[in-house]
């Protein structure tokens, strides 16, 4: 927009020229300053350069919508912002990168500046954010994927078995098949199932055997979580037979070099 001047942050704290007394300044060059200030923050609270370089771009961005300072924003402003990233193809998680700086900045400006922008020019802060346009969650505004229905499941495993019947490699195909029906039927995570051995499976655990999980999903740096997960609708027969078929020469199971209790 003309009349905006931007200013990044640079090393030495704020630039520009404080006003003389008794002078209003400019609404774009008092923004700018704010700008920076609010950059400087970062400063203060160890962020890395890129990191700051890549916030104060996108305030930049969030901010050249609009043809007002940001406490003259009104709900209809951010309703125009989130419609012409939308036109432009912009994806869910970037207009939510928007509306979060746009957000952080105001909060910003309203604690330190409030004050000063009232006596200035007038007006209070405003704030033009309210439940209609403030995506508070990852998946408000993401179309979501709903599960296959039972149909199109049961016509999937009907055409996996089938391609068992004409497989030129059969213990490749009952193996993949085996994988899959423990997926459908335990549950487990794709990262979890791709680390499973035949000494994690314990058909005596339960009313129809459970799998243990050795390498869990981690939560918040803490390694690998181990847990039990259960074997429905036969998924014991089918890995009993799958194993029988797969690998015929090793009835007995191999040992893990963590064997798990059986008491659950």
């Amino acid at each position: 927009m003309a009349g905006k001047s931007f200013l990044r942050l640079v090393e030495g704290g704020l630039c520009g020229p404080a006003p003389e007394a008794g002078q209003v300044p400019d609404v774009w060059a008092f923004q700018a300053r704010c700008v920076q200030a609010f950059a400087s923050t970062w400063t203060a609270r160890g962020f890395a350069p890129t990191t700051i370089g890549c916030y104060t771009s996108l305030l930049e961005r969030v901010l050249d919508h609009y043809d007002r300072p940001v406490w003259q924003i009104e709900p209809a402003d951010v309703d125009a912002m989130l419609h012409s990233l939308v036109v432009a193809g912009r994806a869910a998680g970037t207009r939510r990168q928007y509306l979060q700086m746009l957000r952080t900045f105001l909060t910003f400006v309203q604690a330190r500046y409030a004050t000063e922008i009232r006596t200035l020019y007038g007006t209070p802060v405003a704030n033009p954010l309210d439940r209609f346009n403030r995506l508070r969650h990852v998946f408000d505004d993401t179309p979501r994927t709903l599960p296959p229905t039972a149909e199109r499941l049961t016509a999937f495993f009907a055409f996996a078995r089938q391609r068992l019947t004409t497989t030129s490699d059969y213990p490749a195909a009952a193996r993949d098949y085996a994988l899959l029906r423990t997926l459908y039927h335990s549950a487990p995570r794709v990262s979890e199932a791709i680390r499973f051995d035949q000494c994690d499976v314990h058909p005596a655990l339960g009313p129809t055997g459970k799998l243990h999980v050795r390498f869990g999903k981690a939560a918040n740096t803490s390694g690998p979580r181990p847990r039990w997960a259960p074997m429905l609708d036969g998924l014991d027969q089918i890995l009993a037979c799958t194993w029988e078929t797969y690998a015929p020469s090793s009835p007995t199971p191999p040992r893990c070099s963590a064997t798990p209790t059986a008491s659950r």
